[in-house]
């Protein structure tokens, strides 16, 4: 996985911001990745765009001391969501993330740190079309909710006009 990651992303840069134990066999870290993605890896990070990020890994170790799993955790700031292209690569993976547990949290916090309305709403643009699925979704719903919370019902009524006709189906996840 390394070399395909270094193939796609060959000027990728990860510095470690921090590290700390979190038991006996598992540490985690807070790095910073950055570069240029030239071959699709990971949607994250947009084509021909430099992007960064701050990414958590959680390591866990056997008894050995070898890491046994490595899980890795994207993190949504505000002062990253400033920077166009990783807004964009957020904003094109976010129907796809909001499905997933860890995604979900991603969109969300994103929602959340965006400055503006606009980010907010470049955000959930990629979200029209897919309203039902995530409604019925144990992590999408949670992203649907923060939509409306988050932004005003102009930008919003998408999600309404979706659900028309399905709001019981939805209203049982």
């Amino acid at each position: 996985m390394r070399a395909e990651l270094l193939r796609a992303i060959p000027d990728l840069e990860v510095q470690q911001l921090e590290v700390s134990e979190r038991g006996p066999s598992e540490t985690e870290a807070v790095m910073q990745w950055a570069g240029t993605q030239v071959g699709l890896f990971h949607q994250m990070f947009p084509v021909g765009r430099a992007v960064r990020w701050l990414v958590r890994a959680s390591i866990k170790s056997d008894r050995s001391g070898r890491a046994s799993q490595i899980d890795f955790r994207f993190e949504a700031h505000a002062e990253m969501l400033q920077e166009d292209a990783n807004l964009a690569g957020l904003s094109q993976s976010a129907a796809l993330l909001a499905g997933t547990a860890t995604g979900s949290r991603l969109v969300q916090d994103a929602m959340r740190a965006a400055s503006t309305e606009q980010q907010r709403a470049a955000l959930i643009a990629p979200l029209r079309g897919h309203v039902r699925d995530l409604a019925a979704s144990p992590h999408g719903n949670h992203v649907l909710q923060q939509c409306v919370v988050l932004l005003p019902a102009s930008q919003v009524r998408f999600v309404a006009e979706e659900l028309q006709g399905g709001a019981v189906e939805a209203a049982q996840h």
